[in-house]
């Protein structure tokens, strides 16, 4: 099976020639899309993948739907995983016979969708080491804050504001 293709944007991020190469390809502004009605758990991870995503500049509002079924998806995975913690991986069937809990081959399932959509967004742990963001002042690490790509506002510049 052939590998899925790389989106340009990652490409992109990345520094590879290739990107340079997709001159057909619709240019999609980046942006949040809309946020769309889903359950409070995936609205939570909605949330936080999309400020991920964000910061790393490869969102665009046509994503939504994407990520939509990533969400709720990742939702259906951390409910299957709850139930197999609670219940075990090998249940005891009505016969007394002991046989595979059936949450785990939904979480598995799950999972293994939620892997590739991380994929498709360059979020894996493969894919996040070749992502390089050329880094602006705004982006700069300061000491004591994680830095996840989003920009950092310096405390001289707020004082400027309220002073002016």
């Amino acid at each position: 099976m052939p590998a899925h293709r790389m989106p340009t944007a990652v490409l992109s991020a990345r520094g590879s020639w290739r990107a340079k190469t997709r001159t057909e390809e619709p240019q999609v502004p980046s942006g949040l899309p809309d946020k769309p009605a889903m359950s409070e758990a995936a609205a939570t991870e909605w949330d936080r993948i999309t400020t991920i995503l964000i910061g790393l500049g490869i969102i665009t509002p046509i994503d939504g739907d994407a990520l939509q079924i990533y969400c709720e998806t990742f939702v259906t995975w951390k409910e299957a995983q709850a139930k197999v913690r609670e219940l075990g991986s090998v249940i005891k069937a009505p016969s007394g016979y002991p046989i595979q809990n059936p949450y785990l081959s939904i979480a598995n399932a799950a999972g293994a969708f939620c892997q590739k959509m991380l994929e498709q967004f360059g979020m894996t742990p493969a894919s996040r080491s070749r992502v390089h963001k050329a880094p602006s002042p705004a982006d700069r690490h300061q000491p004591g804050i994680p830095n996840i790509g989003l920009p950092r506002l310096r405390i001289a510049e707020f004082e400027d504001d309220k002073a002016g």
